[in-house]
């Protein structure tokens, strides 16, 4: 496949990497300092489970616009520099888009943008990079949240069977859904509250995330999956409903040990700085879907603007 990737951050680099390594032709749009640590050093990205790195040198470009058309343009930038991407995108490009970003308010305005030629997604792996400007990654387990990816009505279609081998065959588990929408919702309710505590704990590194913030940040949680519901989505997948039926207190119980642990403490703080305006414009799209305030939501967002 013949792909431009709209974005050279974590996840762009991470999916262009290993698209480049599978023998795609792969083009890479950046602009400013991150073009020149391209130029100069490739994409480097580093497995954290068996310590393999891995050097890609796409094709580097500052414009969508092409002589030889893309099959793919992957759209892998923060949730706020979506609508102006895919405005850039939608004059320069005339085939499918994958946009692979966090997202509460539904498609309908990048179906306004791109039409039929919308499909969507979000990445499974967690990555950041060092202070090499090497990208360290770990891809998340199938079973916990593959890379997904569908198209916005539900439709299994042959584009994106297509999408999904080339990323299994870059190394990627993939699953495609036929709920992206749903799916999105869910994951931003779950997601958000983690993008807000985490900005909040990199305001002040030294502090320590305590009893009365993993309560807020459970009942914040808790509060933005019902409000997805409330809106008509189903939650999904299945496990998140669980969250609404266990005792706040035992799921409380199971934060406070997570945190103990190195590794979900260094998920936080590589997760923090990057955190703070998506999270806080995730958390309004989520006020937005709910008929009734969200006070947990909003006592996480006021640690991080206070």
């Amino acid at each position: 496949m013949r792909v431009l990737f709209f974005g050279a951050g974590a996840f762009g680099t991470l999916y262009a990497a290993k698209l480049c390594g599978a023998g795609h032709d792969v083009s890479v749009l950046a602009r400013g300092a991150r073009l020149a640590a391209i130029r100069r050093d490739g994409l480097r990205v580093r497995d954290r489970a068996t310590g393999r790195e891995q050097r890609a040198h796409p094709t580097l470009v500052t414009t969508v616009a092409n002589r030889a058309k893309y099959d793919l343009v992957i759209v892998l930038v923060r949730s706020a520099q979506v609508d102006e991407a895919l405005r850039q995108i939608a004059t320069d490009h005339t085939g499918d888009v994958l946009v692979m970003v966090n997202e509460a308010r539904g498609y309908d305005p990048w179906r306004g943008l791109l039409g039929a030629r919308l499909m969507v997604g979000f990445g499974g792996a967690m990555a950041a990079f060092d202070d090499c400007g090497v990208l360290q990654y770990k891809l998340a387990p199938r079973a916990i949240q593959p890379t997904v990816i569908g198209e916005p009505d539900g439709r299994t279609t042959d584009r994106v069977l297509r999408v999904a081998g080339a990323l299994r065959g870059a190394g990627f588990p993939v699953q495609v859904r036929q709920d992206m929408e749903a799916w999105q919702r869910t994951h931003a309710a779950w997601i958000v509250p983690f993008m807000l505590v985490s900005a909040a704990a990199a305001r002040k590194p030294q502090s320590r995330i305590d009893a009365q913030r993993v309560r807020t940040w459970v009942r914040a949680t808790r509060e933005s999956l019902l409000a997805v519901r409330a809106s008509g989505t189903a939650l999904t997948p299945l496990p998140f409903r669980a969250l609404l039926v266990l005792p706040g207190a035992l799921t409380a119980s199971a934060l406070r040990v997570a945190l103990r642990s190195a590794s979900f403490r260094a998920q936080i703080a590589a997760s923090g700085a990057l955190s703070t305006q998506e999270g806080l414009a995730l958390a309004a799209d989520l006020q937005a879907l709910s008929a009734q305030p969200l006070p947990h939501l909003a006592a996480l967002a006021a640690a991080v603007t206070d």
